[in-house]
């Protein structure tokens, strides 16, 4: 078993246990060969232990692509090339032992190959949760306001992205910037064109001075509580996330907590703006 590590980069060692079992198998197979008599070359030889070691490497090759480990990736599909070969065109008897000998150090030259390209790789291991907020990414924010804010999307999935990394501080600084995206759209709604110059405060006495003009009723108490919380984002994380400070970092607690309440936030608002 393989200790559930969180957020940490991996040895070489314990990624090779995770995704290169197809090697392990096929370099097995190769060894016993080796390591026997002379006539164990014929076993390695057979066409049906070839097609067996062309399929696991197959396998491997599914692994490799995702890992993009394009060099390995390479040297396997001469690998495979030459199992080919040797299953169409088999080897006169003189030439089985040479042949085997070949296929061997074309497999320890593979297995060389990867491991030397995880060795220079930076690699990542996920548990499911958060494998689900990569896959997903900005959706997450619910679908509704997803696709009514398009000018938030990008802080969207990057603030989704940064949790699936651990990067607590980074998720908050996106999500507040998307909804200042979002605080643009209602400013609008409102009537309100912010300028370049304005800061959230600005904006908001501007919107407020809006909502106050409206008729007392259901409809003015929901701007009133719109503004409310977009003022407590400043307040309480657009100023701790944006201003470098001793202390002004976030945990993961506190990323979770702002990504429900923005999510909430933003749901509200897009069934609100037509």
């Amino acid at each position: 078993m393989i200790a559930e590590h969180h957020y940490q980069d991996k040895s070489v060692w314990v990624v090779i246990q995770i995704y290169l079992h197809q090697l392990l198998h096929t370099q097995a197979l190769l060894a016993r060969a080796r390591r026997g008599p002379v006539f164990d070359e014929r076993v390695i030889i057979n066409p049906s232990t070839l097609k067996e070691i062309s399929e696991i490497l197959g396998l491997l090759n599914a692994d490799l692509e995702k890992m993009k480990l394009r060099v390995s990736t390479r040297k396997l599909t001469a690998v495979r090339k030459t199992l080919d070969r040797l299953v169409e065109n088999p080897p006169e008897e003189n030439m089985v032992k040479i042949e085997a000998i070949l296929l061997g150090i074309a497999m320890d030259e593979l297995q060389s190959t990867i491991e030397y390209e995880l060795e220079v790789s930076l690699m990542y291991y996920f548990e499911a949760k958060e494998r689900e907020l990569l896959r997903k990414q900005g959706q997450r924010f619910g679908s509704k306001a997803w696709n009514k804010f398009p000018e938030a999307q990008d802080d969207m999935s990057q603030a989704v992205r940064c949790m699936g990394f651990s990067c607590w501080t980074a998720s908050v600084c996106h999500m507040v910037r998307a909804v200042e995206c979002v605080l643009h759209v209602v400013s609008d709604k409102l009537g309100v064109t912010v300028q370049r110059n304005w800061n959230w405060g600005t904006v908001t006495d501007k919107m407020q001075k809006k909502v106050d003009a409206m008729p007392r009723g259901k409809e003015r108490e929901y701007w009133n509580d719109v503004i409310l919380q977009f003022v407590c984002i400043k307040n309480c994380t657009r100023l701790k996330s944006m201003h470098v400070r001793p202390g002004y970092t976030f945990s993961e607690e506190d990323a979770e907590k702002m990504f429900q309440a923005v999510k909430g936030f933003l749901q509200s608002l897009a069934d609100a703006i037509s």
